[in-house]
Formats: structure tokens, C-alpha cells, sequence
């Protein structure tokens, strides 16, 4: 057998191994995850969406199409296979982690192919680390769009050097059918993108190709919409987000910074830990800086992203921390994914060869190990022996290798920790019955 076919198998077996691990991993949080209101809304108008484009959740949140459900049909794509094959709502968080994990890996296929990046067997086993790395990964089970929307969002960046018009459809299916919240992050990067081409043509094709993307669900909306037209629909939508509680527009409208730190101290950041107050305010700032110092090379690999990611990034960081009132961990995801999906990029390309950058990049990927904390010291000692102290020229295969153990180490001990097997195959008979049902609201959020 040759290398070539070795490192294939190699690579295989390890990608099966880990997989086996990882099901075990998340059927344990499946049966373990509270329910929650949000899951319920999301599964019920996505299921009656992929049926007959009833995108509903019932009357209690506003009827059809109702500006309320704020997570689009690409999220829950899974859950709603696992739901229409069983029925059972614990397959059916499975299943759209498995939808998660797909969007991801097709993803790195494209990235891979695209930019000619060599190291795929670390691009595909990181897949899935990077996935459960996210703060309040569960999200992903509860079908909700942070993370899928991200995802998406995050990719186009680096595909639009080089598929420009397929970015752009990405761009609008993570806002339009994702989450809208993800504007906020494509506004930073578009503006960098007319700044630098000061080009209006190239603005026309790039409207024309979203707008065009638009029509299907403005279409649906327009027709479906409970309360009225597709003006209605868009003034209702307009005041339903500005007037949200997470949005900080009437929160901060007499002033910006006037209440800050009393909000911050009656926000969810106040129950927050150490370590995830670290990964949300101070790891953006590190990416920021290594995006600067790699600038050139980065541009020069991936076309010119460097400032337009830069900005992206800051936009949706700056709109959590400054206007954002309630300071849910979920928001943070459109911000942590860029981050941890462009340090796996940038690892896999070899593309950062500063010693302090590359063990700032390790670090930071390590810090977001939520299981067993001690690991995350053990990592970064690791990585600061392999860079700093060892007078042997670390290969960078070695040290990525490394980090992939840490992290599978991470949910392997979780794995044989576990003694809760549980039964996914519970049915909530009142939901099997009708989803879009009081007794199925009232008996999903009593058991």
C-alpha cells in the first residue's frame, strides 16, 4: 500500500473513531438539555414550513410568518428530518446537529479544493471540535440560527475572492434565511468590500444577486403573512427588531454609555465564568491583532479578506457589548464562530509562521474547552514547550495533531464518564399528534 492510500485510511479510521465518540458526546446533551421555549418555536414553524411553506408557529406568537420567529428555515433542516422520520424530539436534536456538522464539512471541502490547502485530514477532523468549541454549542440541538447562520456567513467571506456571486447568495441566506442579526456583521464587511473597490457597478450586480435571493421568501410573506401584505410585513419586522430587548436601540437612546455597567450587571454576563467572559471579550481582540500582523500574507492567500473579516468582526462584538441589554451567551456565536472557523483556516493553510502568533492561535482554541478546564492549561504548556523551548524544529503537522488530541480528549473523558444512557426514542404523544398545538406547547414545556 502506498503513503498516499495509508494517510487516506489513516485518516478514515480516525474520522470514524471520532465520530463514534462525538454521537455518544451529543446524544448524552441531547437527553440532558432542559427544553426550552425558543426550540419549541423554531422545530413547529420549520416543520410546517418543509410541509406546506407555513412558516408557523401558531397563533400565540402571531400566526403565520409571524416577525417573532426570529430563526429562518436553514437552521433546522435536521431537526425537522429527525422529527418527520420518528418523531422523537431528542433524534431530532441529533439529527440537526448533524445538519450543522454537514454545513461545515461541505464547507471545508470547498475551502480545501478552492485555496489547494493540503492539510485536510486537520481541516476534517477539526470539523467537529470546532463546532462543540462555540459558547452554548446546544443551541446547534435546539435548532435555533446562530450557528448555522455563522457558518454560512463566515465561509462567504472566504469564498468571495473567488465565487463572488455565490458569497453574495450565502451573505442573504444566512440573514434572510437564517438570522437577521447577521446583517449587523455583513454590514461591517460590505462596507470595507464598496470602500475599497469604489466600484457601483460591481454594488448593482452584488444588490441585484441578494434582492434576487429575497424574492422567494419576500413572495411567501407577502401571500402568507397573518397580519397583512409584504409592507406590512416589513414595518412589522422593522418595529419587531428595533424594539427588541436584545437590539439596545431603546435601551441606549438616551445615551450610549450613560447605564452601561448597570445593565452589564443585571445582563447574563454577570453569571458568566471566567472563562467564557475571556473567550467573548478578550479572545476577538487577540484575533483582530493577528489578522492585522498577517495582513499581507493573508490577503495574499485567501484575496483581500484581512480588513474586511476585521470588520465584520468588530461590528457584531461592538453591537453585543455596547448595545446589546441582555448579554445572552447565544449572540455571541456570531462573533466566536469567525473566530474559531478562521483560526482552524489559517492553521490548515500554514499560513501564520510568527512564534507568538501561532501559539496565541493554539492558545486561543484551547481556551474554549468548556468540559475539563484543567485541559486547557495542560494545551497551552504544551504549545509553549513545542514553539518557545524545544530546539528541535516543531514540524507543523506535530503541534496541529496535538490540539486535535487535547480537544478529543476533551469529550472522550465526558464519553467514559458517562453512565446516563437514556432513551432518545421518548415520543410527547400530544406533539406527534399536532406540533402547532396548545397541549403539545404545554405538555413539550411540562415534561
Amino acid at each position: 500500500m502506498d503513503e498516499n492510500k495509508q494517510k487516506k485510511l489513516n485518516l478514515g479510521f480516525a474520522f470514524v473513531f471520532q465520530l463514534i465518540i462525538l454521537y455518544e458526546y451529543i446524544k448524552t446533551k441531547s437527553l440532558r438539555i432542559p427544553r426550552f421555549i425558543d426550540e419549541y418555536i423554531t422545530l413547529t414553524s420549520n416543520v410546517n414550513f418543509y410541509r406546506s411553506f407555513d412558516f408557523d408557529a401558531g397563533l400565540w406568537l402571531g400566526g403565520n410568518y409571524s416577525v417573532a420567529i426570529t430563526t429562518g428555515p436553514i437552521a433546522a433542516v435536521g431537526s425537522v428530518i429527525g422529527w418527520n422520520l420518528t418523531n422523537s424530539l431528542e433524534i431530532a436534536r441529533i439529527s440537526n446537529f448533524v445538519w450543522v456538522f454537514l454545513i461545515q464539512t461541505i464547507f471545508v471541502y470547498l475551502i480545501s479544493k478552492t485555496y489547494k490547502i493540503e492539510q485536510t485530514d486537520f481541516l476534517y477532523l477539526s470539523t467537529a471540535f470546532v463546532l462543540i468549541l462555540v459558547p452554548w454549542w446546544q443551541g446547534s440541538l435546539y435548532s435555533i440560527g446562530e450557528i448555522p447562520s455563522t457558518l454560512v456567513f463566515v465561509n462567504a467571506i472566504f469564498l468571495f475572492p473567488k465565487f463572488r456571486k455565490t458569497s453574495i447568495i450565502l451573505f442573504c441566506l444566512s440573514i434572510v434565511y437564517g438570522k437577521f442579526l447577521m446583517l449587523v456583521p455583513f454590514v461591517g464587511f460590505y462596507i470595507v468590500i464598496l470602500y475599497s473597490e469604489k466600484n457601483l457597478q460591481n454594488f448593482f450586480k452584488d444588490a441585484s444577486v441578494f434582492l434576487l435571493t429575497m424574492v422567494p421568501w419576500l413572495t411567501l410573506a407577502h401571500f402568507k403573512y397573518e397580519n397583512g401584505n409584504l409592507l406590512k410585513y416589513l414595518n412589522d419586522q422593522f418595529y419587531f427588531i428595533t424594539n427588541h430587548q436584545t437590539s439596545g436601540v431603546q435601551d441606549n437612546a438616551s445615551g450610549l454609555f450613560e447605564n452601561f455597567i448597570t445593565i452589564l450587571n443585571l445582563s447574563e454576563f454577570s453569571n458568566w465564568s471566567i472563562y467564557e467572559k475571556g473567550r467573548t471579550l478578550v479572545i476577538p481582540l487577540i484575533f483582530v491583532i493577528i489578522i492585522l500582523r498577517n495582513k499581507k500574507t493573508i490577503n495574499t492567500y485567501f484575496g483581500n479578506i484581512s480588513v474586511p473579516i476585521i470588520f465584520a468582526t468588530t461590528f457584531i462584538y461592538s453591537w453585543f457589548w455596547i448595545l446589546n441589554s441582555t448579554k445572552w451567551i447565544r449572540h455571541t456565536q456570531h462573533f466566536t464562530i469567525i473566530i474559531l472557523v478562521s483560526f482552524i483556516y489559517l492553521l490548515s493553510s500554514e499560513l501564520i509562521n510568527n512564534k507568538m502568533d501561532k501559539f496565541l492561535i493554539l492558545s486561543s482554541l484551547t481556551f474554549f474547552i468548556d468540559n475539563n478546564k484543567n485541559l486547557i492549561y495542560v494545551g497551552i504548556f504544551i504549545f509553549f514547550v513545542m514553539i518557545f523551548v524545544s530546539r528541535k524544529n516543531i514540524v507543523g503537522n506535530q503541534i496541529r495533531y496535538v490540539l486535535l488530541i487535547i480537544l478529543f480528549l476533551d469529550i472522550s473523558l465526558v464519553y467514559f464518564q458517562n453512565t446516563n444512557s437514556g432513551d432518545i426514542n421518548q415520543i410527547i404523544e400530544e406533539c406527534r399528534i399536532e406540533l402547532k398545538s396548545d397541549s403539545c406547547l404545554s405538555s413539550y414545556l411540562s415534561s
